[in-house]
């Protein structure tokens, strides 16, 4: 069972390890800001240390929506400020706008190695029914159980995924549509983290190793198999 399922096993860890990479700081930005435009009586509320992650640019509304606060107090609600009725703005030195680009190629790199692994997750099941089926001459009950274990651990990555996922809770809020406003943010990198640039690096590895477990399974088939007609010719 297991020889079958490996190669799901690690292209499915591969795909978790960069999913969850983005969840890990690759860079600590100092942020100072100026705010102009609100509506009388609206808090401008920011955290001045924003840790980012790889390929996550600065400005992503994801990372905005629980660094960034604009709202005020009606009654025991809050108002909040649309993040799609603000503007934004970053400056940064030349020098830290040459490494945002550097990790958003990083990004791009790891976008096309996730595609790579999700593609790999559709060969390796099919491999399953292939190695169980046309190479062990098992069952397709056999074949359907193995399946059924995939999917099961596919499950169980899915909720580590989910948990690592941050979770904003504005608590009893409401949405002040009137509410419009310009930021204007002043960014320096103060810290380089590593390790997501090592989980990138393990997951290429898993999906590699996945890769070349399925290639190597499937010439050798094909060589016994040739070896296999020579010998009956002979």
């Amino acid at each position: 069972m297991l020889r079958s399922l490996f190669p799901f096993i690690l292209a499915s860890l591969g795909v978790t390890l960069i999913v969850l990479s983005k969840t890990i700081p690759f860079s600590e930005w100092q942020i100072s800001h100026s705010h102009e435009n609100f509506p009388p009586g609206y808090k401008f509320e920011i955290n001045p240390l924003w840790t980012i992650g790889l390929g996550e640019d600065l400005l992503d509304w994801s990372g905005l929506s629980y660094r960034v606060s604009v709202g005020k107090h009606v009654g025991t609600y809050y108002e909040r400020c649309p993040m799609g009725n603000l503007d934004f703005v970053m400056k940064h030195s030349q020098s830290d706008e040459a490494l945002e680009q550097v990790w958003r190629t990083a990004n791009e790199i790891g976008s096309s190695l996730t595609m790579f692994g999700w593609i790999e997750i559709i060969l390796s099941g099919i491999y399953i029914w292939w190695f169980t089926i046309l190479h062990e001459h098992r069952s397709i009950a056999n074949a359907i159980s193995f399946t059924l274990a995939a999917v099961v651990f596919c499950g169980i990555l899915f909720v580590i995924l989910q948990s690592a996922s941050p979770h904003i809770n504005y608590g009893s809020s409401l949405w002040a549509e009137d509410c419009h406003g310009t930021i204007t943010f002043t960014a320096k990198l103060s810290k380089i983290y590593y390790q997501p640039l090592a989980v990138h690096f393990t997951a290429a590895l898993l999906e590699l190793g996945a890769l070349g477990v399925m290639l190597r399974q499937i010439v050798k088939v094909i060589v016994q198999r040739k070896e296999a007609a020579k010998s009956a010719v002979g």
